[in-house]
């Protein structure tokens, strides 16, 4: 009899917690824009990201103060990036502020731009 009861606890438990748990919608307002408020993103501070060759030695290293992502599908913005390439020919690229586009899959970078 003591197991039925947990049973129906643990049941009570996890239907209350499904119904508490907030609905993961993205919405468009009434001007166009879209709403990710539910939809989760990421920051990371300090981060140092690396790329390695086929070797498994350090070839690409980009080092930022902050790295954010606010949704899932949005661009990633970069504070203070610095990418340094330790191929063939050895050059490091740094900016005040960047971008990496998800649809381009490319780099854009702002401010004191330095190569």
């Amino acid at each position: 009899m003591r197991r039925v009861w947990l049973l129906l606890i643990f049941a009570a438990a996890l239907a209350l917690w499904l119904w508490r748990m907030p609905a993961s919608t993205v919405t468009e307002s009434e001007n166009g824009e879209t709403n990710h408020s539910a939809a989760p993103g990421y920051v990371a501070s300090g981060a140092e990201l690396i790329d390695t060759n086929a070797d498994g030695q350090p070839e690409f290293r980009m080092v930022a103060t902050r790295i954010e992502q606010p949704w899932p599908a949005a661009d990633v913005e970069l504070t203070s990036p610095q990418f340094s390439y330790a191929g063939d020919t050895q050059w490091t690229l740094s900016a005040e502020r960047g971008v990496l586009a998800q649809a381009t899959e490319q780099v854009f970078l702002t401010g004191d731009v330095l190569a």
